[in-house]
């Protein structure tokens, strides 16, 4: 991947991580995958292969995390009851406040915007798994 490709896909676990939601290794690996078949795909068309990247290695996640400090992988845990007690309404208008911000940042539309609970996308997962969150937050 390009520097600034890398720096975009940083950009997008950060901003994941900010808005209290982690992504599992394997996720990163499949969109870096997306944008590197992308890029192929700008550049060859159908009756010509221009141009072609080996898949990102398995090796390249572990890479991708040092490169960028501000990222750290942790292991997720289902919610306990001392975070519960942490939640105040200091911190609850925090999270929305950010969350507008983003709306706004990315120009989202209500009609776009879906539902899910805490765990997020964890089908199939275990109660502790390995994501990858902004450590500065």
């Amino acid at each position: 991947m390009s520097e600034s490709e890398e720096r975009a896909l940083a950009r997008w676990v950060s901003d994941m991580s900010k808005n209290g939601f982690s992504v599992r290794k394997p996720i990163v690996v499949a969109m870096a995958e997306e944008m590197r078949k992308q890029r192929v795909a700008s550049i060859n068309d159908a009756s010509m292969e221009l141009v072609s990247y080996p898949s990102i290695g398995s090796e390249w996640i572990d890479r991708f995390i040092t490169r960028f400090p501000n990222l750290k992988a942790a292991f997720a845990r289902q919610i306990d009851q001392a975070r519960m007690r942490e939640t105040t309404e200091e911190v609850i208008n925090r999270w929305f406040n950010t969350f507008v911000e983003t709306l706004r940042e990315y120009n989202l539309k209500q009609h776009n915007i879906y539902n899910m609970d805490e765990t997020g996308f964890a089908i199939g997962t275990t109660q502790a798994t390995c994501v990858l969150i902004n450590a500065e937050i």
